[in-house]
């Protein structure tokens, strides 16, 4: 099966041959079946039965499991649903998700959704670029390719904001992070960052939304079009992080919005729901001068490329010599988000 399932989704013949295949390991073990093998299971609802036989047959088949459950008090999860995080818990149970299932093969999940009134509810799993592009990238693909009707938001904050500002495949080249430190030798981060936006569209019937809290109407428009969705969706959100971008606190929706502006962070919609082709199916609407490289200034002439972000933040404050003369190195990295929007374009059918 390419996806998670319940008994509901085998026909009688499928669960017959579950039946026979269980019956022939059982009397005849293959220790070596599964050797090497990690299943992850996540049980949010209790049972003694249904854990002890995935660990007995994991063993057995010469794997091994691990059992992760909110009652386990030395992991702190919370599981319950719209609960401000000010207790005892470390961490969400939404949070914990993609970090559980990368340690594993395979994971496996109790949850009595259904017996709970939550059959209309939808599940939204809520996490940082750290979490969704590196440490879960695996799993987060894999749920996009099950077709689950789950919903993912992103905050983009280009660094691992809640262990100190290390880099991740989000953070920008020539970014200045803990991991990509500039020094003489190296300056900063060298490699092209992840673009998760154009990753989700090329998995099937996946809604896809790419945002920023600066523009209220694009951002509002894409959480309830990915809420409505029939499938997986995935909105990914600029976010500022103050301290490790080199803002002040009182430039958070600036920054968000000059990012949309130099297409730093450009702002898009793919809704497999608008046609058949792709660039039907895929908006630029809310980036400024959709057509050009770059946004210009009607009134001032003044280009909006990404050296000009990159001048406003902290994290690219080395790059600039007592002149204001960028680096090379941030000269590259303009031309990688010149060709990033221009992918875009060409996606969407403006070029």
């Amino acid at each position: 099966m390419q996806r998670f399932n319940d008994l509901a989704d085998f026909s009688n013949e499928e669960i017959k041959d579950l039946i026979a295949l269980a019956n022939r390991l059982d009397r005849n073990p293959e220790p070596r079946a599964l050797e090497g093998k990690v299943l992850s299971l996540l049980f949010l609802n209790p049972s003694l039965r249904t854990l002890s036989s995935f660990q007995a047959a994991m063993i057995r088949l010469g794997g091994g499991a691990f059992v992760i459950s909110p009652e386990m008090s030395i992991h702190g999860l919370e599981s319950r649903y719209g609960i401000v995080m000010d207790g005892t818990a470390a961490e969400h149970v939404r949070e914990a998700i993609p970090v559980i299932a990368s340690y594993g093969d395979a994971m496996g999940v109790r949850a009595r959704w259904d017996q709970m009134g939550w059959h209309d509810k939808k599940l939204w799993v809520v996490g940082g670029d750290g979490a969704m592009l590196d440490i879960g990238f695996q799993s987060l693909s894999r749920m996009l390719a099950s077709g689950m009707n789950i919903k993912v938001l992103i905050l983009d904050t280009q660094v691992y904001s809640n262990t100190g500002g290390q880099s991740s495949t989000a953070t920008f080249k020539a970014q200045n992070t803990k991991f990509s430190v500039h020094g003489k030798v190296i300056q900063g981060k060298t490699e092209r960052r992840k673009e998760i936006a154009q990753i989700a569209m090329m998995h099937p019937n996946t809604f896809v939304a790419q945002t920023s809290c600066a523009m209220s109407n694009h951002f509002y428009k894409s959480i309830m079009a990915a809420n409505e969705f029939d499938g997986p969706a995935v909105v990914s959100v600029y976010t500022t992080c103050q301290p490790e971008h080199g803002v002040g606190d009182n430039l958070a929706m600036n920054q968000s919005k000059l990012a949309v502006d130099t297409r730093t962070f450009p702002v898009l919609i793919y809704d497999p729901r608008k046609g058949t082709k792709l660039a039907e199916r895929l908006s630029l609407q809310g980036n400024p001068a959709p057509k050009d490289d770059w946004y210009k200034d009607p009134k001032t002439g003044e280009l909006f490329d990404f050296v000009m972000f990159a001048r406003s933040e902290g994290r690219f404050s080395k790059h600039f010599d007592k002149d204001g003369n960028p680096s090379p190195l941030l000269l590259e990295a303009k031309q990688d988000r010149l060709d990033n929007w221009r992918v875009l374009q060409e996606l969407a059918g403006i070029i």
